[in-house]
């Protein structure tokens, strides 16, 4: 590393100069390199805006550039602060040590003369001019001209507190000159990471001049980075890969080579259903393919991506159903389902509200106008009640017509329930209308984050999408375990239905 030369002033002042000439960095093969914008990165320089958020395929350099970046304007401008949220403790150390100190380090030595570091601890930089530089996993106090949130989809995910926490606390520490950044891969349909990603994809496609409060959508995909290729033609690519990169040619109107095909062809087979998740070629994909620690994140991907969410109308021919999971300062969960002669779920209806008297649900699924079967309780229907001695059940019976089922604690056991409704869901419909909001409940069912041992527990998260999973629990443990006693219409269906499963 050479400091012989000594830049002009018209140089010094360009940013686009030193970010390319005075920062050092190591390359995937650990080389140390000087700095220079990939395709991604310059995409991100030229199109900067007060806010922006980054979808992206895995390692593209989007920390790495916000990491030095940042650093840039902490060093030549006065009073800048600037931080780094992390994932992790682990994740902060490792951007502040391998990114910015390492970067900083490594700055010619004339450019002392202008500034230095007059506190370099563990994790902080803070400067002679007056700014600073954090990386944490998370700080309220303080102003900040510059923010990054790294890989803030797994913060949604993994640890849904700390997710609420940054958006409260540490994005309303930015000033109006501000910058911030948030960037991940996606990790499922839920949290704020992936509500950010849809409005700012939906103000990019809108077109117009955006406000500073508002996002501006990136999209990095897989096929766009020139170094995923492979160009060993022993590799065979799989018709079905073909297929689907086929699709995404028209979709995208974007040409994929061989090299690039093959490329894919590999990752898939290592990655398997993690591929689109880590690799998107959309940012739908992306979102619908992330698996990691759902109960039902494979199974509902399957069902989207063959239709099973759908308009699926009610048929008078047939019983409707109802499953329950009852809440008295909670909420309480409805499903409507139809089962046809030839075993197919149809989940016609949902409804959901909050601390509502059993008459109030009974008067929402009478305004249906169904002809109801079986409505399917949970062992508490027989517990519960509403300021009275008296049974929930007692307060529904009068109200609504048909059979009622109340299961009991051992057929409300979650683990087994959850391991039933995966074998259910195969044969299931959903209403794209009616059941949205319960599907996204499903789709976002999950397992609680153990950030001790850094895995998922086979535990489930108890939290705003809890309610919906257990109803819908209740919904395939009771059309497993009904007794069917007699031959009459309302049961010919539920027979079909335990008979095509072998029950």
């Amino acid at each position: 590393m050479a400091d012989e030369y000594i830049p002009t002033e018209d140089e010094l002042s360009d940013k686009l100069w030193r970010l390319t000439n005075l920062y050092y960095i190591t390359n995937k093969s650990g080389e140390e390199v000087l700095f220079k914008l990939n395709w991604a990165q310059q995409e991100l320089y030229h199109k900067e805006w007060h806010q922006m958020l980054v979808l992206k395929a895995r390692q593209l350099g989007v920390t790495t550039y916000f990491s030095i970046n940042f650093l840039d304007d902490c060093f030549w401008h006065g009073n800048v602060h600037a931080g780094i949220i992390a994932h992790r403790k682990e994740d902060a150390e490792d951007i502040f040590k391998k990114k910015v100190k390492y970067a900083y380090d490594r700055m010619p030595a004339w450019t002392r003369t202008f500034n230095s570091a007059t506190n370099d601890r563990s994790g902080e930089l803070a400067f002679e001019n007056g700014s600073s530089y954090r990386v944490s996993t998370g700080f309220r106090s303080g102003t900040y001209q510059r923010l990054l949130v790294s890989e803030f989809g797994k913060i949604c995910s993994k640890s849904p507190d700390v997710a609420k926490e940054i958006v409260t606390g540490s994005l309303n520490t930015v000033s109006s000159d501000q910058i911030i950044a948030i960037e991940s891969t996606a990790e499922g349909r839920e949290g704020y990471f992936y509500e950010f990603s849809k409005t700012s994809e939906i103000l990019a496609a809108r077109g117009g001049k955006l406000s500073p409060m508002e996002m501006r959508f990136f999209f990095f995909p897989w096929y766009e980075e020139p170094g995923y290729r492979e160009s060993s033609q022993e590799l065979i690519v799989s018709r079905e890969t073909n297929e689907y990169l086929d699709r995404i040619e028209l979709e995208r109107q974007r040409k994929i080579d061989e090299d690039q095909r093959r490329w894919y062809e590999m990752k898939q087979r290592m990655l398997g259903d993690a591929m689109k998740q880590e690799y998107p070629s959309t940012p739908k994909e992306a979102f619908e393919s992330a698996n990691e620690g759902l109960y039902y994140g494979t199974q509902l991907s399957k069902l989207r991506n063959t239709g099973g969410l759908c308009r699926v109308p009610y048929d008078d021919a047939l019983p409707v159903h109802t499953a329950w999971d009852i809440g008295l300062d909670d909420f309480t969960s409805i499903f409507c389902f139809q089962v046809g002669r030839g075993g197919q779920v149809s989940i016609i209806n949902y409804y959901e509200n909050w601390d509502e008297g059993a008459s109030h649900y009974c008067d929402w699924l009478n305004k249906q106008k169904y002809r109801f079967g079986r409505h399917i309780f949970p062992h508490d229907a027989r517990k519960r009640d509403i300021g009275a001695k008296t049974q929930y059940l007692d307060h529904v019976t009068p109200l609504l017509e048909g059979k009622f089922v109340v299961l009991d604690i051992k057929e409300c056991d979650k683990l087994e329930g959850i391991q039933t409704v995966r074998s259910m869901l195969a044969r299931c419909v959903f209403d794209e209308e009616k059941t949205s909001k319960a599907f996204k409940h499903l789709e976002a069912y999950k397992k609680v984050w153990d950030d001790r041992l850094g895995c998922y527990k086979n535990t489930p998260l108890h939290d705003e999408h809890s309610h919906a999973a257990d109803a819908f629990r209740y919904l395939a443990v009771g059309l497993k375990g009904l007794e069917r006693k007699d031959n009459s219409a309302a049961d010919s269906d539920l027979k079909a239905v335990n008979k095509y499963y072998g029950y």
